[in-house]
This record gives structure tokens, sequence and C-alpha cells, in this order.
């Protein structure tokens, strides 16, 4: 009697191990798509083979049909064998027809609005290349986005240079994670990935929504730094030009001064002109220059620091713009507070006044309350002048004040000091005007007419924040970034994508009430399990 039930026992481990196996191998082959992995047809034939065979043995049993158990296990067996079934034509509707739901707080998981509109109407067919060692899931979760929205437009593909060395020889790929767009077999650097050989780095979706944009709209783009005056050199403001690159700018240096003597002048594929902090006053010719660039429709962005002479006043007064000659210092707690400025979190103390207070504009319509600071910055005051649009971008906080005599005892002076808050940034733009003058018209009629086109100018008090070390931190790097795209008037430019952080809901407890987390659930609550369950195993009983 004990032998037979003995084997009676071994026989149903056996089954379900049979069952267990044989729903592991559909498991894989429909849920997991693995049905030409040996692995996978192996489990299931064993399974299937025990299965058989124990099905045989026991049904050749008298009255084996007729046992209670065997009726209720074969019930189970088939509920779990249809859910499987089930759970299988489910996976091939959704592969065959497929649909996404991000319920993440901030669409983490989703392209930005912007993003889907320009993947959505790409004019031709584009294809990105990932050539590192790795593959990063969020990478390819995010090409995903871009390929299904792309209306067969956009396609990817990783490449590992080692295995693949004839691909990559023909990017020209020099390192491990460089990323290229290819555009009608011609392609371009998109960006570097900056991970580590086991983790691959992140790809920006902000660098290539724009690189598409600009496929759609064919432009390409020269940003030139006005050199010779004491300027910031290309190698100072690097990460400036990196990131320019990334969004399809090229940057280069300008000696004003030298083209004019040369009988040229401001290149004419010039989309943007940058003055980062001159320390010597410019030329009268090359402020003329600056002058007659603007008037024709061009674009500039001008860094001028404190105390010193960069020759262009009276350019930017015919613009409404007269700069100050204080240093801004930024009072924190109070104005005469000096010692508790906010200044002091970024380690420039009160002469690196935090910005947290942007206008209604396109450069700063993303930043929201984020912060920026500007060490050694100098106030911008607006006048209005007939036809020119100005918008404040950079505003500090009432406690601040722009200080003339800084060598001395900081400290504010109603009848020197100009008090915040103070403008540090402003944007203007002004419509091109064509006059067209007419032999026998009077001089009411000879007024110019509007060309549709608009000079655009971007001015700020400051330029070391756009300098290396400076240009990552917090909204500095945006702010010059995003500057420089309004003002090359590209169109449907992506001005920034802000990266989708998870948002923080880690609950912080003290040490007491960890311990007490501690006892509940590896004490208190299990005891209480097993005493109710004793309890009711003795009333059973």
């Amino acid at each position: 009697m004990k032998a037979s039930s003995r084997t009676s026992f071994y026989w149903q481990l056996t089954l379900w191990l049979g069952v267990f196996l044989t729903l592991a191998g559909l498991s894989a082959g429909f849920i997991g798509g693995q049905w030409s992995s040996p692995i996978v047809l192996a489990i299931l034939g064993i399974g299937a083979l025990i299965l058989i065979v124990g099905g045989i043995v026991r049904a050749a049993q008298p009255r084996f049909w007729q046992q209670r158990s065997i009726q209720a296990g074969a019930n189970a067996l088939l509920s779990v064998v249809a859910m499987v079934l089930i759970l299988g034509v489910v996976n091939i509707v959704v592969t065959q027809n497929p649909a996404r739901l991000d319920l993440t707080e901030n669409q983490r998981y989703s392209l930005s609005p912007q993003s889907q509109e320009v993947v959505a109407n790409l004019k031709e067919p584009v294809k990105l290349w990932v050539f590192d060692e790795a593959q990063s899931d969020a990478n390819r979760n995010l090409l995903e986005n871009y390929k299904r929205l792309g209306n067969d437009r956009f396609s990817y593909e990783f490449v590992d240079p080692r295995k693949e060395p004839s691909v990559a020889q023909r990017f020209g790929v020099k390192t491990f994670g460089e990323v290229y767009l290819e555009v009608n077999g011609e392609p371009q650097q998109l960006q570097t990935l900056q991970g580590t050989p086991q983790s691959q780095g992140a790809l920006s979706e902000s660098a290539l929504t724009n690189a598409l944009a600009r496929v759609n709209t064919g432009q390409s783009d020269t940003v030139y730094f006005l050199q010779g005056h004491g300027e910031y050199p290309l190698t100072e403001i690097s990460e400036a030009t990196n990131r320019l690159q990334e969004r399809g700018f090229a940057s280069a240096p300008l000696n004003l001064a030298q083209d004019l003597t040369q009988g040229q002048g401001i290149p004419q594929d010039a989309s943007v002109l940058v003055v980062a902090g001159p320390q010597r006053p410019l030329f009268e010719q090359e402020t003329a220059a600056l002058g007659t660039y603007l008037e024709q429709g061009g674009n500039a962005l001008f860094l001028l620091d404190p105390r010193t002479e960069s020759g262009v006043d009276p350019l930017l007064k015919q613009w409404g713009v007269t700069l100050d000659d204080g240093v801004v210092i930024d009072g924190g707690g109070g104005v005469p507070q000096v010692d508790q400025a906010t200044g002091g979190l970024v380690g420039f103390g009160p002469t690196a006044p935090l910005v947290n207070t942007y206008g209604s504009h396109p450069i700063t319509q993303e930043f929201n309350n984020g912060n920026s600071f500007y060490p050694f910055a100098r106030a911008i005051v607006l006048n209005s002048v007939d036809g020119v649009t100005a918008t404040e971008l950079l505003s500090t906080n009432d406690q601040s004040w722009a200080e003339k005599q800084v060598e001395q005892q900081v400290k504010f002076d109603p009848n020197q000091d100009l008090k915040g808050p103070l403008v540090l940034g402003v944007a203007l733009s002004r419509p091109v005007a064509k006059p067209e003058e007419k032999p026998e018209a009077t001089p009411e009629e000879n007024t110019p007419e509007k060309t549709g086109k608009e000079a655009r100018l971007v001015v700020i008090g400051n330029s070391s924040f756009a300098t290396n070390g400076l240009f990552s931190q917090q909204l500095n790097g945006d702010v010059f970034t995003n500057s420089v795209i309004w003002l090359s008037q590209r169109e449907g430019e992506v001005l920034s994508i802000s990266p989708k952080d998870p948002t923080n809901r880690r609950i912080q407890l003290q040490a007491a009430q960890a311990r007490w987390v501690i006892w509940l659930s590896l004490i208190i609550l299990p005891l209480l399990g097993f005493g109710l369950g004793g309890l009711i195993w003795w009333k059973r009983r």
C-alpha cells in the first residue's frame, strides 16, 4: 500500500513537471517569439513527451477518469492551457497592431510634441547609425518611437565598429559612441555618446529632432565669432561651439578688421555674428559694418562685460539699448546683507547674480523658474525706439543693484547705484526696410517698403556664462544656445526640449520610522500570520 502511494506521488510530480516544461516552452514561443531556439524546442518537446507518456500510462489504469482528483486536475490543466493560448493570441494581435500608452507622470517614454510633428512630416528617408559596442534599451526605445511615427521614412541601425569595420570606415568613425544621420547617402555626424564600454550614453532627442527639422528645411548655418579685440577664442568656448555643432551650426572665427582692409566684410553665409566679451573697443569701421549688417537683415549676439569699452554703444542706442557702467550685485537676504547673497551658491559671491525670472519669449519660454547665473555682469536699460520690438529676457531680483564703486565696500548707494530688479539680457527685432525712390514722388511717398525680413539682436551684459565650465551649469548653456537658434531665424526650429526626468517620490524615513518598518515587516506581521494560522488549525482539530 505504501509502495503504491509512493508510486502515485512520483507519477504526479512527473506529470506536473511535464506541465511546467510545456507551459514554459509555449510561453517562450508565443510571448517571447523564440520558436527557433533549440533550448525552447527541447523544453517543449520533453514536457510534451512526459505528458503524453504519463497520460497513456494513467489512462490505462481502471476507473482512472472517474477519480475526483483527476477530473479537478484536468479542469485546472485545461484552464491553464486556455489562458496561455489567450495570452499568445493577444500577443500576436498586439505585435501586428502596435499601440502604446505612456502612463508615466511626465510622459517620459514618449517623444515631445515638437519631435512628433517633425518626424511625422519627414520629406525624405533618413537613417540613423549608432557605432558602439553596447546597445542601450533606452536609446532603442527612443529610436523605436521615431521609427513608429516616421511613416517608413526613418530607420536606424546599431553597429559594432570592431565587427563591421567596413561600415565604420565608410562613415569615418574614429571612436566608439559616434552617431551619424544619413540623408541621400550623405552622412553627417550628430553626436558622440558619452558612456562606458559596458553602458552606452544617451541619445539627445533635441539634437536628433533638430537635425530632422533641418532635413525638412534644407538649411545649413554658420556662426561667426568676432576676434581681434580680446574676445574669447573658440578654444575657451568649445563647450558652446560643440553644442552648436549638435544643433547643426558650424562655428568659425572672424577678424572683421582684417577683412575690411582687404575690401571684404561680414561673410554672406553668416547666420549669426557673436561678439563675446571684447576687452578693447572695435574700430569705427567695424561698428559701421555691424550696423550695415543689421540693417540688411543680419543677426547678432552681443555679450558685453562691465568695466570695458566695446565701441558699440552708438550702435546699441539705435536699438534703444543703454549699458549701465555698474557691476550687478545680488543682495540675497537683503540689500545691505551682501554676505547672504545668492551668488555665493555658485562660488562667485555677490557679483554673480542668480536669475530665475525670464521674459515671455521663444528663447526662454521653456525655462519656467530654472536658474542661470552671470558672474561679473552689467545691467541693461531699455528705451523705446520706433519699429523695434524689445523683450526683457533675464531679470534679477529686487534685492540686487548695480554697484558703481565695487573696489570699495559693497553697499547700495541710492544716489548713484541703479536699484533692482535689473535687466541682464534683452531680445530685439525690427523689420528690414527697402527704400524705393520714385523720381517724381513726394518725400511722404518715398517711405521705405517692408521686405518681410527682420533683423534680430540679443544683448546680454555678461560673457563668462558661455565659457567652458560655466556653460554646462544650470540653464547657462540653454540661454546661449537658444539665443543663437532664435537669431538664426530657422524655419520651424525647435529651440529646446527639456529632458524628461522622473519625479522623485522616494520616502525619506527617520531612524525611528525605519526601525518600526523593520519590526512590522520582519517580526510583528509574520508572527501575527503564524498565530492566526495556528489558531485556525487548533479550532479545526
